[in-house]
């Protein structure tokens, strides 16, 4: 490994602790209460959406590849449909 390719890593470990690799992501997601299943691997975590508020109603299942951009919602996102409607 290359002195900027360590640097690099060693950057992004400091600036996005729980999002460095992704089994830095799924283990904080396990520990707040989501279900990942095994081989699931997360391509660029720090540019991945989950849900963090709701982590108990996220499962996502076995062998799962999920890439950068990808929004993962714990609800069902009415909230954001209905407030236009009602004003609230």
């Amino acid at each position: 490994m290359g002195l900027k390719t360590f640097v690099r890593n060693v950057a992004k470990r400091i600036m996005y602790p729980n999002r460095y690799s992704s089994d830095a992501y799924i283990g904080y997601l396990n520990r707040g209460g989501a279900e990942i299943g095994s081989g699931t691997f997360f391509y660029d975590p720090v540019h991945v959406m989950i849900d963090e508020g709701n982590l108990p109603y996220i499962k996502i299942g076995k062998n799962c590849r999920i890439t950068k951009d990808v929004i993962i919602l714990g609800h069902d996102y009415s909230y954001a449909v209905l407030r236009p409607v009602y004003h609230r």
